[in-house]
């Protein structure tokens, strides 16, 4: 059997939507050839749960004073980059890649290990076009970093033999950016997904929110829902579903009505199925959001933003609950005036959905 190393910027779990993106990765390329793991973990995260028929070598813990340590090694590179950079996982690669068939970086934050490679086969999977994330920032000290993530990514790309991404539009913004050829595949349904059934799902009247909640940019969306449109909304109750929550956040929610925050729950599709829709105000960060991909593929609605949209946009319209929206009055109108949504709008939603999500694998090309 063929061999693959993979090296990825988060364990195989289904924790994060990078954990169980891994560990879905993994499963899918465990059909067809033998893989060792290296991978990366926060101090501050449980360890992840390895896949069967997998090898993990390494799993690295990394906090921010590692993160900080390592944008001084590669100090041409933005730290982003940088993140999960260790020069033991180089000198494992260089002293052992003749045993690998191709080499798989998942993640922009382990791209870096690609320059030193050493190795005709080397895959990069994009999960987000940074050039994208960073150019939304609109003064000077943005306009510099912009530039040398501009530079960062561009080397990285032309570095790859091989480059996925997740959407058409991120693959065409790598062609006309950077001038390199990537190849767009689509997510995983999760299998828990998959299982749902839709004879045992009553739709109750709450919305979901669902995220990583130690990232940033869904923190700062939560917290503007919240302040902004929320209490405008008395018909609204809502679940928050996802760990990690920062404590200021936490008192929050714990001090509103109609909020129910439920933490990490293993199997979150039974709440997503019963909801009359998920929210989804980002106002940073680039990539397609698995998040929306799952609530669609459970037929559920989605409000959110122009960001939360990005590189699913192209399979609107999906029906009347299911839109853009970007300011509070819209939030406000929308949910005040909605109406219930049944099981039939949640069954013809998931299933024009599916059948337009395109099922393109890695498989496919390696």
């Amino acid at each position: 059997m063929k061999k693959i190393l993979l090296i990825s910027a988060f364990v195989p779990s289904r924790k994060t939507a990078g954990q169980n993106y891994t560990r879905q990765l993994i499963e899918d390329l465990s059909g067809r050839y033998e893989v060792d793991l290296i991978c990366f973990r926060n101090r501050s995260e449980a360890e992840g749960i390895a896949v069967p028929d997998t090898n993990m070598l390494k799993c690295i813990v990394v906090d921010k004073k590692d993160k900080l340590f390592n944008a001084l090694k590669l100090p041409f590179l933005h730290p982003i980059f940088t993140a999960r950079f260790q020069w033991s996982v180089v000198r494992y690669i260089r002293k052992n890649k003749h045993r690998y068939d191709a080499l798989i970086f998942n993640f922009g934050q382990v791209f870096a290990y690609a320059l030193f490679a050493g190795h005709s086969r080397k895959i990069v999977i994009t999960h987000d076009v940074m050039i994208q994330k960073f150019s939304r920032q609109k003064n000077i000290f943005g306009y510099l970093e912009n530039r040398f993530v501009k530079f960062s990514e561009r080397l990285l790309y032309k570095t790859a033999t091989l480059i996925f991404c997740h959407s058409p539009k991120d693959e065409t913004l790598i062609r006309n950016i950077y001038g390199v050829k990537a190849h767009h595949i689509s997510l995983y349904f999760d299998e828990l997904l998959l299982r749902t059934d839709y004879k045992t799902i009553v739709p109750k009247d709450y919305f979901v929110m669902y995220g990583a909640w130690g990232r940033k940019e869904n923190t700062e969306g939560l917290t503007w829902f919240l302040d902004e449109v929320f209490p405008r909304t008395p018909r609204l109750n809502i679940k928050i579903i996802g760990g990690n929550m920062p404590s200021d956040v936490r008192r929050k929610i714990d001090e509103t009505d109609r909020v129910e925050y439920l933490g990490f729950v293993e199997n979150p599709y039974g709440y997503i199925a019963e909801a009359q829709g998920l929210i989804a105000p980002l106002f940073h960060g680039a990539g397609i959001k698995v998040k929306v991909v799952e609530a669609l593929a459970l037929g559920t609605p989605v409000l959110g933003s122009a960001v939360a949209w990005e590189g699913i946009d192209l399979y609107l319209p999906l029906g009347e609950h299911t839109r853009i929206v970007d300011t509070p009055e819209e939030y406000v109108r929308i949910l005040e005036n909605r109406r219930l949504v049944t099981i039939a709008d949640k069954i013809r939603l998931a299933q024009s959905f599916r059948a337009k999500y395109q099922t393109k694998s890695i498989l496919n090309y390696l």
